[in-house]
C-alpha cells in the first residue's frame, strides 16, 4: 500500500509538532474539547526517556478551567518526575 502523504498533511504535521515542542505537551482533542494531554520526561540532558499522559471521559459540564487544570497537572507531573530522574542520575 502506498504511504505517501501531500504536502497539504505533511504540513499539518509539521505544524502540529511545533506547536507541542512550543507548548511542551500534546493535546488530542474531540469535538473541540480536551480529549487527551501528554508530555515528555527528561533527564538533565534535556533528552526524552518516557512520557507522561492522562485521557479524560468526556463530560457535557466541563469548562475551560477543568481543561487548563488538566494540561497544569500532566505538565508538572512530568516535570516532577523528570527533576527526580535527573537528580537521581548525578547523585549516583
Amino acid at each position: 500500500s502506498d504511504l505517501s502523504i501531500t504536502s497539504k498533511q505533511e504540513a499539518e504535521v509539521r505544524s502540529q509538532l511545533q506547536s507541542i515542542e512550543q507548548r511542551g505537551i500534546a493535546i488530542q482533542t474531540d469535538n473541540n474539547k480536551i480529549a487527551a494531554v501528554a508530555a515528555p520526561i527528561t533527564v538533565d540532558t534535556g533528552d526524552p526517556v518516557g512520557a507522561i499522559g492522562l485521557w479524560k471521559r468526556e463530560s457535557a459540564n466541563e469548562d475551560e478551567r477543568v481543561d487548563s487544570n488538566f494540561e497544569k497537572l500532566v505538565r508538572n507531573t512530568a516535570a516532577t518526575v523528570s527533576n527526580r530522574l535527573s537528580f537521581s542520575r548525578t547523585s549516583e
